[in-house]
């Protein structure tokens, strides 16, 4: 925890103190459904003042061109509004592109053993589908394997103990970090790939050091989506960028 604090710092422990005592708030209604889909609205606010320009963050679904079926519904998407435009259902639900998507997260009340499995459903849909890219010229088009989106799981509350979670990072190479309020808040090391642990405090460092990891993420991931897309097909190199043609006009290879 930093020792030192500056204006940002105090400015986002007010908003995890808010983001809590909205969390308690809800407390009041007895719908699971209604409960829970506020908590992800507050998450959603909460984390909207971190994610860096140009990136939107949303629920929705994840497709790509190539008619794989969509992935399962997502409770926040981050993806990149400077590309292929997301299809949006209403108002609060898209239907993003596979190539503008940069983390998927997922929000509990209540984190249980059982919740892994809706994160391997997830990811094991995305690992299906493909990405596609081609020149601006589209000269030349191209398609690869997705290995996977970086994951981050948020929850309020949890059954699970930290060895269970272990398990989750070491079987899920995409989970990137697993937060529990007022408990602690595991990350991956993007250098060593080991899990580090930061526990809560009064300063509510496990939420501090998960917004760090959700602003990395997003930066990380997308410049190693860019530096992907620089593409060496013995002409030279070419950078393959998304292309809506895919979606709506023309078949990829």
């Amino acid at each position: 925890m930093k020792k030192q604090r500056n204006a940002i710092l105090n400015g986002v422990a007010s908003r995890i103190r808010q983001l809590l005592e909205r969390y308690d708030e809800s407390s009041v209604i007895s719908h699971d459904t209604t409960k829970g889909n506020l908590r992800e609205a507050y998450l959603k606010q909460f984390l909207a003042d971190f994610v860096p320009h140009p990136f939107a963050i949303k629920s929705g679904f994840v497709t790509d061109s190539c008619g794989n079926d969509i992935s399962p519904q997502i409770d926040l998407l981050v993806f990149d509004t400077t590309s292929i435009p997301g299809f949006n259902l209403g108002e609060f639900i898209t239907v993003v592109p596979l190539e503008t998507v940069r983390l998927v997260i997922e929000v509990k009340s209540r984190l249980d053993s059982s919740d892994y499995d809706q994160v391997k459903r997830q990811q094991d849909s995305i690992r299906q589908m493909r990405f596609v890219g081609g020149t601006l010229d589209r000269k030349f088009m191209g398609s690869g394997g997705c290995p996977g989106i970086s994951q981050i799981v948020f929850a309020f509350e949890s059954t699970c103990s930290k060895e269970t979670l272990q398990k989750w990072f070491d079987d899920e190479p995409s989970l990137e970090a697993i937060c529990v309020v007022g408990k602690f808040c595991m990350m991956r090391d993007p250098n060593t790939n080991k899990t580090e642990s930061v526990e809560s405090d009064a300063e509510h460092s496990e939420v501090l050091h998960l917004v760090t990891t959700v602003h990395g993420t997003i930066l990380r991931t997308d410049r190693a989506l860019r530096e992907r897309s620089a593409v060496d097909i013995g002409d030279g190199i070419f950078h393959f960028e998304p292309d809506v043609g895919a979606y709506l006009t023309f078949d990829v290879p």
